[in-house]
């Protein structure tokens, strides 16, 4: 792949194999760019100077205002091919950690000392210093390219807004904290929901958190439903690749309609592949979706949804107290037996959604809930992408109005389809 930039700087680089960028005409070793020679300046245009008010390069805070916030770690994707970050990303960054309900009226930034891959953005000694130290951080596996003492670049600018210490999982005035949740149905969204209103960490969906870029986050709560007696395949896939800081208190709360299966331990066991020891695990009882695969009428059990909240506030307390307690880390011999081929295929089988063309109209809701995005609508119908990539979450199946997704060619009755009551099919793709 080429990647060409121009007019000021043009270069070409060669993306190869062993993540080390090769640059044509420059030092393919070190990946540093020839300087430009005087025909290419020549050729770029310079605008005259613009009649505007140009103020002083040096910004100065005012004392006392503004909130300090938690330090952020610089991840891969913040920097560029200079090996620190880029400028755009600073304002980005800062965004991310402005209120939702805070309007920016005016933005300036000043660059003094660039922040490079490890390092952390900190905010400025409020006695005047820059706030740059040296701090010892052991090393990870995954980070031998990284210094042993990484630099702790000053921090550029500080919103200046009013304290949000109680603005959930901004970092302003309080620790960065978040709980990622996988739904089909509506339980663990409903359970990340409550839990995040009792500790004022911030629920966000699985499909928008990149599992590289957790290592900000103090506290981490990873909540998911149980399907055939373990994760979810989009949730394994995501904490194999999840890299939240070492020191993060980490949690894992499954939601499920009887046996939680190995789900909690193989959630523990990826996190532990990556160096991250989970500090705390329970379950929640919720209405099985799945028992519409059979026939099962799921929403006699509704109640549940009301005793969960008492499970949730007490998960919360134990968050809030940081208390070490795995719960349910056990195998389960269902859970095997449907990792095998013939299990698979048995659950493949079972599960297995397909739209009916007749009643189909195409409104295109059930494309809307996947989780997978494993659904879409071509020629005013219907249709699964891939099969292969379904995680038999039956939320297609409980939405449809028209009753209109089967299970094995059997269309399911109105008054077997179960949502959580608190929450919505806009819920799920809000």
């Amino acid at each position: 792949m080429d990647l060409v930039k121009q007019p000021s700087f043009p270069a070409i680089l060669d993306v190869s194999g062993d993540s080390r960028p090769g640059v044509e005409d420059g030092n393919a070793a070190t990946g540093a760019l020839d300087p430009v020679d005087a025909e290419t300046i020549a050729s770029v245009a310079i605008e005259d100077r613009r009649e505007m008010d140009y103020r002083d390069r040096r910004i100065a805070v005012p004392d006392g205002a503004g909130t300090e916030c938690a330090p952020v770690r610089i991840q891969r994707s913040d920097i560029d091919y200079n090996g620190h970050v880029n400028n755009a990303n600073y304002v980005r960054i800062a965004q991310d950690l402005l209120p939702d309900d805070f309007r920016v009226g005016a933005l300036r930034v000043e660059y003094r000392v660039p922040a490079r891959l490890g390092d952390e953005l900190v905010s400025p000694d409020p006695h005047g210093g820059s706030g740059t130290r040296h701090r010892p951080l052991p090393r990870r596996p995954h980070e031998r390219h990284c210094r042993v003492f990484r630099r702790v670049a000053p921090f550029p600018f500080r919103p200046l807004a009013p304290d949000c210490a109680s603005v959930p999982g901004r970092g302003c005035g309080r620790l960065r904290a978040m709980i990622v949740y996988f739904t089909g149905t509506g339980n663990s969204l409903a359970a990340a929901r409550r839990l995040a209103e009792r500790t004022g960490d911030r629920a966000v969906p699985l499909r928008a958190v990149r599992p590289e870029g957790l290592a900000a986050e103090r506290r981490l709560g990873i909540v998911f439903p149980v399907y055939c007696f373990d994760a979810p395949p989009p949730v394994r896939e995501f904490l194999a690749r999840a890299r939240p800081a070492p020191d993060a208190y980490v949690y894992v709360v499954a939601t499920c309609g009887a046996s939680v299966g190995r789900a909690i331990r193989t959630a523990v066991n990826l996190l532990a592949r990556n160096g991250v020891e989970a500090a705390l695990s329970r379950k929640l009882r919720y209405p099985d979706s799945a028992s519409v695969a059979v026939g099962a009428n799921t929403n006699p059990k509704s109640g549940r949804c009301a005793a969960a909240e008492a499970g949730i506030d007490a998960i919360a307390r134990d968050v809030e107290a940081g208390r070490r307690d795995l719960r349910e880390v056990h195998g389960s011999f269902a859970a095997a037996l449907a990792a095998t081929r013939t299990g698979a295929a048995l659950v493949s089988w079972a599960f297995r959604q397909e739209p009916d063309p007749d009643r189909c109209n195409g409104c295109g809701l059930c494309a809307k809930v996947c989780p997978c995005s494993n659904i879409e609508v071509a020629d005013g119908r219907a249709r699964i992408r891939d099969r292969g990539r379904c995680a038999h979450c039956m939320a297609c199946v409980h939405f449809c109005p028209r009753q209109a997704m089967t299970i094995r060619g059997r269309r399911v009755r109105p008054e077997l389809q179960y949502h959580h009551p608190g929450v919505t099919a806009a819920d799920l793709f809000a």
